[in-house]
């Protein structure tokens, strides 16, 4: 008989990455809902932005990682900087009244990572961050 690798033999299975992740996404975008933000969170997460938060005219592209460190990889900084050069983004997200994937486009005001405890930080170009409050 097989033993389950995620669970390491002990019958507990252990959250995948994955689902880590989603639950980290999942608390960043309740939090921005009680400060007014409508959000959507990025079906698949395929592109570099998790979630997109509206308020008014401000439009917010999040990167979330669930770690305590303010560290994207390379290639994530690279994404960031044509975002936040281009600022026209569009996202697929689940629209679960119509049980429907969904299409939007953005054109994004602010690029923030946000990372371990809810912290947040934007993108200011040349690789260069500042402490950001939503």
């Amino acid at each position: 008989m097989r033993k389950c690798p995620r669970c390491h033999g002990k019958g507990v299975l252990k959250p995948s990455n994955y689902a880590k992740g989603r639950r980290f996404e999942w608390k960043v975008r309740d939090l921005l809902r009680d400060r007014g933000y409508t959000v959507y969170r990025a079906y698949g997460s395929k592109g570099i932005l998790d979630l997109i938060a509206v308020k008014g005219e401000k439009v917010l592209g999040i990167q979330c990682k669930n770690n305590d460190k303010a560290y994207l990889p390379p290639k994530d900084r690279a994404k960031v900087l044509y975002v936040f050069n281009n600022r026209d983004y569009t996202i697929s997200y689940w629209d679960g009244k119509e049980s429907k994937l969904r299409s939007k486009d953005f054109t994004i005001t602010e690029i923030l990572h946000c990372f371990g405890n809810i912290k947040f930080l934007r993108f200011m170009g040349n690789d260069t961050w500042e402490v950001y409050k939503a």
